[in-house]
């Protein structure tokens, strides 16, 4: 799989060049389009914000930048005087692969990462979901010896289904983690030829959860799975009891609730949740999240309006738990109107 196939053009933003040893700096890939890109920016300012280290950050991206973005992406290394290279990716390589609501064939891309970044002589690169948040510093990631994949263990709420569904993939191990943060060995990665392996065993069938089921099959005894969720802090993790004093540094928003829905806009205010409610945990760091945005220079995104009924009945409900009962009654009708055009 070479470069060429993979990747139709390259732009480098800040004062970043292909003179530039990367090898030299701490290197963080992120694949997106268009639209993930709230995300993808709050995440990179998070990341640069909180980083003491010098680092590069690799953007796969699925599409064309709109110029108000890269200009953003600019307004990012001058503030931190910071690298950023931009992959604008051809999609030959993903045809005809398995898709699901939401999420795209830029979820594929993460399969094909390492064999780009070696063309840079990279040999170890951290991979992030663009729903993420970095809350710290996290240089000494990048120190830990890596074999072929750092990563952690998937956290749920349902230990019996999953056994059931890695059983049901071909897994023998209770080792499933979540593809959202990987550090990886390039090198090795390479080597062992993970990403052409993963893409010709998805066109073989389609796996619920894609690119993160195959990579579990091939990676089942060469990743080194964490238990903690330090790095990895997923939506599943149980509940208050247990995060009452787990360390975070990267938390992941996963499922379909995202920080960037205007229907969380209130989670984390004191009025907007009941803080003695079991999973309460999560709700400051959606807080978090927009508080990220607001310094950011994505601070003039607004949030994102429902897409479907389920989301027009959640933000109905905020509304109305923060006393703008007006709005929640409109909402709660658009909810009702979608739900019955969705039955139709």
């Amino acid at each position: 799989m070479s470069i060429e196939e993979l990747v139709k053009s390259v732009e480098y933003l800040g004062s970043v060049d292909k003179s530039i040893d990367f090898s030299l700096h701490n290197n963080i890939a992120i694949c997106s389009d268009e639209n993930a890109l709230y995300g993808l920016g709050v995440l990179a300012f998070s990341i640069l914000k909180n980083i003491k280290s010098k680092c590069i950050i690799h953007i796969f991206f699925n599409g064309s930048l709109q110029e108000s973005d890269k200009k953003r992406l600019e307004r990012l290394t001058s503030l931190f005087d910071a690298f950023i290279v931009i992959y604008y990716m051809n999609n030959e390589c993903f045809e005809n692969l398995y898709t699901v609501r939401n999420i795209t064939t830029t979820a594929y891309y993460r399969l094909v990462v390492p064999y780009i970044l070696d063309f840079y002589n990279i040999s170890k690169v951290l991979y992030l979901d663009t729903d993420m948040l970095v809350l710290s510093d996290i240089s000494d990631l990048f120190t830990r010896s890596v074999t072929v994949v750092y990563v952690v263990k998937n956290s749920t709420s349902k230990p019996l289904e999953w056994e059931y569904y890695r059983s049901s993939i071909g897994m023998l191990h209770d080792s499933y983690f979540n593809s959202g943060m990987m550090l990886i060995n390039v090198v090795a990665y390479k080597e062992y030829d993970i990403g052409q392996r993963a893409i010709k065993l998805l066109k073989q069938r389609d796996f619920k959860y894609m690119d993160q089921d195959v990579l579990n099959i091939l990676l089942e005894n060469l990743a080194e799975v964490d238990l903690s969720v330090r790095y990895n802090c997923t939506m599943s993790v149980v509940n208050n009891q247990y995060m009452a004093e787990r360390r975070v540094d990267i938390v992941h928003f996963t499922g379909n609730k995202k920080p960037w829905k205007l229907f969380t806009e209130f989670w984390g205010d004191y009025d907007s949740n009941n803080e003695v409610e079991k999973y309460s945990w999560k709700y400051k760091y959606y807080k978090l999240w927009r508080i990220y945005a607001e310094a950011s220079p994505w601070n003039d995104v607004e949030l994102e309006w429902p897409k479907d009924y389920h989301e027009w009945r959640y933000l109905s409900k905020a509304q109305i738990k923060n006393k703008q009962f007006i709005k929640g009654v409109i909402s709660y009708y658009k909810y009702l109107k979608n739900k019955k055009s969705n039955n139709c």
